[in-house]
């Protein structure tokens, strides 16, 4: 009796184990990781994210809400990091690691940079957007700027345009440039 107790221990510590596992590489292979690195002198910043596809699904106003705080992509947490203080559109932010937030609006948006960097970037029960707001570090707001063209696959990247640096989130038919001061 007590062979049969260990086996079935085992076997239901084994599926607490490789379940979770499962469903999480899952959502990878539809939202897979990225990582996005700016090198400029002596200024390094990165962004970790997931990338989730569009797949003919309505995005903004449908699988992003408006007018509701955005994880900024997939899975886990999307972190934003600097190695030195920099401003972003006009403010500053220490060097350090963030979690990177967003509410989109249908003609902006509002940009978080956050301390408090959660594992997942939701509760897994209710589906909600981890965001302690007592950790919010840095808001700003940039307009949206339309394209005529659509990305398929949620894109951020870090680039020069016109000697300046800015941080541009892309997916559908949506960009947004949010500037930054490097000192």
């Amino acid at each position: 009796m007590k062979k049969i107790l260990l086996i079935i221990g085992i076997i239901v510590a084994a599926g607490v184990i490789i379940i979770p596992m499962y469903f999480r590489s899952q959502d990878k292979a539809l939202s897979p990781e990225s990582k996005v690195v700016y090198e400029n002198g002596e200024h390094q910043l990165a962004v970790f994210y997931s990338r989730p596809y569009k797949r003919g699904r309505l995005i903004f106003g449908g699988l992003v809400p408006y007018d509701q705080v955005w994880r900024t992509g997939a899975n886990e947490a999307t972190v934003f990091s600097t190695d030195e203080d920099i401003h972003i559109n006009g403010q500053l932010l220490q060097s350090g690691r963030y979690q990177l937030l967003t509410i989109p609006h249908e003609d902006r948006w509002t940009i978080i940079f956050n301390s408090d960097i959660p594992g997942w970037g939701i509760n897994l029960q209710t589906g909600e957007v981890y965001h302690n707001k007592r950790a919010d570090v840095l808001i700003t707001e940039v307009p949206v700027i339309k394209k005529t063209s659509s990305v398929e696959q949620f894109t951020i990247s870090i680039g020069e345009t016109n000697a300046k640096v800015n941080l541009s989130f892309e997916w559908d038919d949506t960009q947004v440039l949010v500037p930054i001061e490097l000192r």
